[in-house]
């Protein structure tokens, strides 16, 4: 048969969950700050990355213009 549980015993039950949920939701709050800061610097490096991709766009524009102006059309 089933040991019936005394008021200790629910107390103790009720605290340990209560405990367990508390760092649940303590480890929840660490990992909402951590993908803001990973939102945070993946827009960093995407705007880096688009800075970067147009001046080799500019590069290559301005290398490629230069050959072309040493063409001559028959």
């Amino acid at each position: 048969m089933a040991k019936e549980q005394t008021v200790e015993d629910l107390i103790r039950e009720r605290d340990f969950f209560k405990a367990r949920s508390e760092n649940l939701m303590n480890r929840v709050k660490q990992l909402e700050y951590d993908c803001a800061e990973l939102q945070r610097r993946e827009g960093e490096l995407n705007q880096r990355l688009k800075e970067l991709s147009y001046q080799k766009v500019i590069q290559y524009r301005q290398s490629n213009y230069s050959h072309r102006r040493n063409f001559v059309k028959r």
